[in-house]
């Protein structure tokens, strides 16, 4: 291991993973020259810090505690639960058609100090909650 945990990209999954063995492989190579960790978490109180957090739909009974115990940490949250976005989360992933959506909150990204890059919200639907 060449680097310490801040020169990672540490990303978070709470449940079950959806996304099989891609993760793992865009883990292999460097993202903006930091190499990623793929954290499989149990629980949110695991005391993992992660850069970004995916929670999900095996936890969309804890959804709005899980987005509570985020607040004000500077953590991208990221899930394909329904009425994610809304209900505070960041960035919510909709398929349909076998294509991928994203859905924005802008505001719950600004209070943790974070703002989406313009091509991104281009690329996305924004709600305000």
């Amino acid at each position: 291991d060449s680097g310490n945990a801040q020169n990672k990209l540490i990303f978070c999954i709470l449940g079950n993973n959806p996304f099989g063995k891609a993760l793992e492989r865009l883990a292999q190579e460097p993202i903006g020259g930091r190499m990623a960790e793929i954290v499989n978490l149990a629980a949110v109180s695991d005391g993992v810090i992660c850069d970004f957090i995916f929670i999900s739909r095996s936890e969309s009974a804890s959804m709005e505690a899980i987005i509570r115990k985020f607040a004000g940490k500077r953590v991208v949250t990221v899930s394909d639960i329904p009425g994610f976005a809304k209900a505070g989360g960041m960035v919510e992933l909709t398929v349909s058609d076998e294509r991928i959506g994203l859905t924005l909150n802008r505001k719950a990204a600004q209070k943790q100090g974070l703002e989406f890059n313009a091509q991104l919200l281009r690329l996305a639907k924004v709600v305000e909650p």
